[in-house]
C-alpha cells in the first residue's frame, strides 16, 4: 500500500475540459444559491481549489493521468457531504454518510453505487444548469 501511495503521489494529473467545466459550474451555482439562501451559509472561496485537489487525487487513485467528469462528480459528492455536515443543509439533498462499513462494502463499489453516482451526476448537471446556466456543462451518457 505504501508503494502504491508513493507511486500515485508522484503522478502529474491534468483536468479535462469537461471535468473543469463541471467543477466550475458546481462552484458558481453553489456560491450563487448559498449566498442568496435564507440560511445564509456562505460557500467557501477556497472550495474550487479543494474540489480540484480532490478530483486530482481521485484520478490518481484510479491510476488515470487526466481528471474525468467521474472524478469531478466524486469530488463534488464528497465536498457536498462535508458542506452539509458543516452547515446542516445541502443544495443537492446530499446526506453525509459513513463510507467505510465493512459489512456492506458491496453497496459502495457495486452496480448500486454506479447507479447512484449516475443519478447524482444528472442531478448535479441540472443544478448547475439552473443556477450557473451561463457556464457550459457538458452532459452525461444515459
Amino acid at each position: 500500500m505504501r508503494q502504491f501511495v508513493q507511486y500515485v503521489r508522484g503522478q502529474v494529473v491534468t483536468c479535462t475540459t469537461a471535468a473543469d467545466k463541471l467543477l466550475c459550474g458546481y462552484y458558481v451555482a453553489s456560491r450563487r444559491v448559498r449566498s442568496s439562501s435564507v440560511q445564509g451559509t456562505d460557500f467557501p472561496v477556497t472550495a474550487m481549489k479543494t474540489l480540484t485537489s480532490l478530483s486530482k487525487a481521485h484520478a490518481k487513485l484510479s491510476l488515470r493521468r487526466e481528471v474525468t467528469p467521474e472524478d469531478a462528480v466524486m469530488a463534488i459528492l464528497l465536498y457536498e457531504e462535508y458542506i452539509t455536515d458543516r452547515c446542516g443543509c445541502s443544495v443537492l439533498n446530499v446526506q453525509p454518510l459513513r463510507h467505510c462499513r465493512n459489512q456492506d462494502i458491496g453497496t459502495y463499489i457495486g452496480p448500486q453505487n454506479d447507479s447512484q453516482m449516475k443519478h447524482f451526476h444528472t442531478q448535479l448537471l441540472r443544478f448547475c444548469a439552473a443556477h450557473a446556466g451561463d457556464i457550459e456543462m457538458g452532459s452525461t451518457e444515459e
